[in-house]
């Protein structure tokens, strides 16, 4: 009889163990397959932050472009002493700009004739 016990206690703790093992390999597997996934979307987002960076750059530089531009309009403007309609020589660049377009529409209205 207790024989049969220890044989049957062998063969439980075997089965168990075997078990185990398959568990283990299981995890193994998972983490793996987990590994891959995590590695592809790092490099997704590597390249991501890659291609961001690049239309950051070129933003900068046409931001750059764009200032240097409007910095030249406005010394163009203010050493010109440009008036607009009311005698308003202390006016924003915008209204400057949009004074200067309609100049030059009846400039070119006068020379149609």
């Amino acid at each position: 009889m207790d024989q049969e016990k220890r044989l049957r206690r062998m063969v439980s703790n075997r089965e168990s163990a075997r078990r185990l093992r398959m568990r283990k390999r299981k995890q193994i597997q998972e983490m793996k397959m987990h590994v891959e996934q995590l590695t592809t979307s790092n490099y997704n987002l590597y390249n991501k932050v890659i291609s961001l960076l690049e239309k950051t750059r070129q933003i900068l530089h046409e931001n750059s472009q764009l200032e240097e531009k409007l910095s030249y309009f406005h010394q163009y403007f203010m050493e010109d002493r440009m008036v607009l309609p009311g005698n308003n020589i202390d006016c924003d660049i915008t209204q400057t700009i949009s004074a200067s377009t309609n100049l030059v529409s009846k400039n070119k209205n006068n020379y149609k004739t």
